[in-house]
């Protein structure tokens, strides 16, 4: 038994876990879909309102806990690891930035896409978090009379 096994049957018995089963036919779709509208839609809940239920159940700590154990299990299983997808992203990422034979580059918008992903996954993108200085220069350029 995996260890990210152990901690899911341990939040279960602990009473973490507890879902009802809606709630848990939502957790097994969302990990297939990693939408919460049509999770909670094929988890039985009303498609009208099944963007506002997705969220409010993805907030749901019960619901949120047995989501990241899951997926630790998951990745656990298929051998994922941290390291291995930071690892994958920046060989895109050099891929993308080779020169092309039109003297431009590969992919560009793929280098920036990894890089986006692995700020991410550093925490760069959450809100009130700097991750070093920053520097901009702003250029202003006075209007003119007949400008507008």
């Amino acid at each position: 038994m995996t260890d990210a096994t152990t901690d899911l049957q341990t939040a279960t018995v602990m009473g973490t876990g507890k879902l009802n089963p809606r709630q848990q036919r939502f957790v097994d779709e969302y990990l297939i879909t990693l939408n919460a509208s049509d999770a909670a839609v094929k988890a039985g809940y009303s498609p009208n309102g099944a963007k506002v239920q997705g969220s409010r159940l993805l907030s749901n700590a019960n619901v949120s806990a047995a989501v990241e154990a899951r997926r630790a299990v998951v990745s656990e299983e298929a051998g994922i690891r941290h390291e291995l997808v930071i690892e994958k992203l920046w060989s895109v990422h050099d891929a993308s930035m080779e020169k092309s034979g039109n003297g431009g580059f590969a992919n560009p918008a793929a280098a920036n896409k990894s890089l986006e992903l692995i700020g991410k996954h550093g925490g760069m993108w959450q809100e009130g978090h700097v991750a070093g200085d920053i520097n901009i220069q702003v250029n202003v350029h006075p209007w003119g009379k007949d400008d507008g």
